[in-house]
């Protein structure tokens, strides 16, 4: 588990605010000497678009006679229908229909952008066993000495000079 410093390490990388050897170089003294740092930032980002169009047609269906009426001015759509439409024997009248078909359209168009972020870090502890170093005693050798008034006063303003 990381620490809070730590979490506001990681926060700082994945916003990229903070120089990178900087932030190195202060994650260093967060676990100590004794401890290798991995950090990843991963970032995915997609642009998609679609364009669909839809066609819809509705058929009504009419005799010879009123659809020429209909494409008087329009020789060749009148020629193409005859040619082409799908045609019925109405069961009432005995008369042959052709289908004149009238199309709408419907347009989609859609923009998707996806973004995604993540940070992870991840630490392996290495403990080195510290040495115990014994201190040795320092023993008096001789008599103890003892100070003139004059060195005393000088050890007395050091003193006091260095305490301020």
């Amino acid at each position: 588990m990381l620490s809070t410093k730590g979490e506001d390490f990681c926060r700082a990388w994945s916003q990229l605010t903070i120089d990178k050897d900087k932030f190195y170089a202060n994650a260093n003294t967060l676990f100590g000497k004794d401890l290798d740092k991995l950090l990843t930032q991963t970032l995915k980002e997609g642009v998609s678009h679609s364009n669909e169009i839809i066609f819809s047609g509705t058929g009504i269906f009419m005799d010879e006679v009123d659809l020429k009426k209909k494409y008087n001015n329009k020789p060749n759509r009148l020629t193409a229908i005859l040619d082409k439409a799908n045609r019925m024997v109405c069961s009432t009248t005995g008369i042959q229909l052709i289908e004149d078909m009238s199309y709408t359209r419907e347009v989609k168009d859609t923009h998707k952008r996806v973004e995604s972020s993540s940070t992870k870090a991840e630490t392996k502890r290495v403990v080195k066993k510290h040495k115990v170093v014994k201190a040795e005693t320092a023993k008096p050798q001789g008599k103890p000495t003892t100070l003139t008034d004059d060195q005393k006063k000088v050890l007395r303003n050091y003193m006091e000079a260095t305490a301020s």
